[in-house]
């Protein structure tokens, strides 16, 4: 078989193929499609070889460009759609099952990291119906058999779990790296123009506004009543739909509230995690269905400073990390015997604990302590979830918890106040965690079992002193990381593979930025403790303007990270939470 294209167009985040035919070679039938335009992030197109068995076989989607099949073997090329340059032909090997084998040729369009299948069929055999089930990697689950001649089937399937890019539905967005799909973001506006709306809030805090269709998810506090709060907004107008008091007593330093974590949802539940180990569970509606106190299950949190990990939803568990230090740390923690960090698994729906996974050190002092958050990722089609703290990085098993690898250290001295605050991030196969302090960000090649020793290094910042990250987890957006460094005061874009930095620039203002970047639409999104919002180019570090949305007041700061969805930005400040821009 042989494919011909002539052309590729993006348009509006939609892609169109023109002229596109393909012929049989020992009949010489041609069927031709002119310009369809379907639904397309810009960033993933996979053209597929499938035989009569359609088992379990498996394609990494390579951000930034796109692959199409060879027409030899079961192989695949992969082609650079920026640079217009073809690679070099790979085997495609089945990942479980019976391997491909090559027969009719059929299209497949994904949008990248969702569950969006849109499969034509140009011979009208059979239609496979594939199922997202990461962000990395696609399965074909079944086949259809079609009408050997016939119309050109477009067939779409969408599973209840699908990520779209209009969404914001945990802290580090639909794919879990600070960045989604969306296009014409707001690049102008005030504290009143261009505002759709805004709300008061009684007290300030670090969560991140979370959405989900038409409901905005955040976690806060009523600073006059001294109580923990779960609120939800209707997105369109900013009408407040549900207000829950959680428990009495919002802190006890002054640097953050026990409303630093931020809410998930999967469009069923909502799930707030707080400081003080409360975790709480409502449907969509308000309605609480259950609630429960960790630190009660499983002894008192022995932090320095207040813990701020957000809950996780894959997979049908939900996750939540603990990393603590070993011992009491002023009257806090458990002194009858060792304190354990663990990772811990629920039932989402009932709360029951499914498993909890202890997660050993050999830190020291405050360095145990982590205020990050686990991170799913799929490798070699094996889903995992990423934590890091405790001087080291580790992949965990989904359904068990058990430990499949360990990196470390960044702390070979076992310095001991070394805690960890950002969360990892992955991109091109490399996963980037950020040491404390100053000290370098390091890439880690996926792909190992065990404990790993430094030849897993891809390469580590160490002579880029602007590459580091002492809180913001850093963002990847558009084939790159982009690291910001609250320290340095700097913004980076690192390409993932060999470190190389294309552009680093001074971070507008002289107030601190905390808050994780949001990469959207070409640009990269900051706000520093000042309330000042930067919108960054992301392609050459232009800055494009800089926003005062509220001057924060007394030992108020800002640290909530901006969110995205329906083509409007959500940004909390000190005491107010902004919607802006007209949506959709």
């Amino acid at each position: 078989m042989v494919a011909n294209f002539a052309r590729f167009t993006d348009y509006q985040n939609h892609i169109c193929f023109s002229n596109f035919s393909m012929a049989r070679e020992k009949k010489n039938q041609k069927h031709s499609v002119f310009s369809p335009i379907f639904h397309w992030n810009g960033k993933n197109v996979v053209v597929v070889q499938r035989g009569k068995s359609c088992k379990s076989f498996s394609i990494l989607l390579r951000a930034g460009g796109f692959e199409h099949s060879c027409p030899i073997g079961r192989r695949h090329l992969n082609y650079d759609a920026e640079k217009g340059e073809e690679g070099t032909c790979q085997d495609l090997s089945s990942s479980e099952g019976e391997p491909v084998e090559v027969s009719d040729v059929f299209w497949l369009l994904t949008y990248a990291q969702s569950s969006t299948i849109i499969v034509l069929d140009f011979e009208f055999i059979y239609v496979g119906i594939a199922l997202l089930v990461n962000k990395n990697e696609f399965y074909c689950r079944q086949e259809v058999i079609m009408p050997r001649y016939g119309t050109l089937l477009i067939f779409v399937f969408v599973t209840a779990s699908v990520a779209f890019g209009s969404d914001w539905p945990q802290w580090r967005g639909p794919y879990y790296n600070g960045s989604t799909d969306e296009k014409n973001l707001p690049t102008s506006w005030s504290q009143t123009e261009g505002i759709a709306w805004s709300v008061d809030l009684p007290g300030c805090s670090a969560a991140t506004p979370i959405i989900k269709g038409d409901k905005v998810f955040l976690s806060g506090v009523d600073a006059d009543r001294d109580m923990l709060l779960a609120m939800c907004f209707e997105r369109t107008e900013g009408k407040l739909l549900w207000q829950h008091d959680i428990a009495k007593g919002i802190g006890r330093d002054g640097r953050s509230t026990y409303a630093a974590g931020s809410a998930v949802t999967d469009g069923k539940i909502v799930v707030f995690l707080y400081g003080n180990g409360e975790l709480v569970c409502f449907d969509m509606g308000g309605q609480r269905k259950w609630a429960r106190n960790i630190q009660k299950d499983y002894g008192d949190f022995a932090f320095l400073w207040t813990y701020g990990g957000s809950p996780v939803l894959v997979d049908g568990r939900l996750y939540v990390q603990v990393l603590q230090r070993d011992v009491p740390v002023q009257g806090r923690g458990l002194r009858e015997q060792k304190n354990e960090s663990y990772l811990l698994a629920l039932n989402p729906e009932t709360g029951k604990t499914l498993w909890r996974q202890i997660r050993p050190s050999e830190a020291r002092g405050e360095s145990f302590e982590a205020y990050s958050t686990p991170i799913p990722v799929s490798f070699s089609g094996k889903q995992q979830l990423l934590i890091a703290g405790g001087d080291v990085l580790t992949g965990h098993d989904l359904e068990t918890g058990k430990e499949l690898w360990r990196w470390g250290t960044w702390n070979p001295r076992r310095i001991t106040h070394w805690r960890l605050v950002p969360s990892p991030v992955t991109g091109e196969d490399i996963i980037l965690v950020c040491a404390p302090k100053n000290a370098p960000v390091y890439a880690i090649r996926h792909g190992g079992t065990g404990v790993l020793d430094d030849s897993a290094i891809a390469w580590k910042s160490e002579d880029v002193r602007e590459v580091s990250s002492d809180v913001p987890t850093p963002a990847f957006y558009d084939g790159d990381f982009f690291v910001l460094s609250d320290l340095r005061k700097s913004l980076s874009r690192v390409e993932p593979r060999t470190g190389k930095v294309k552009w680093t620039i001074r971070t507008p203002g002289d107030s601190k930025y905390e808050a994780s970047p949001l990469a959207a639409d070409g640009k990269i999104y900051l706000i520093n403790h000042s309330g000042d919002v930067a919108i960054i180019d992301a392609a050459n570090g232009d800055v494009l303007k800089v926003i005062d949305m509220g001057k924060s007041s007394g030992r108020e700061v800002v640290r909530a990270s901006i969110s995205v969805a329906n083509g409007q930005l959500f940004i909390r400040t000190t005491r107010k939470l902004f919607c802006v821009g007209k949506g959709r």
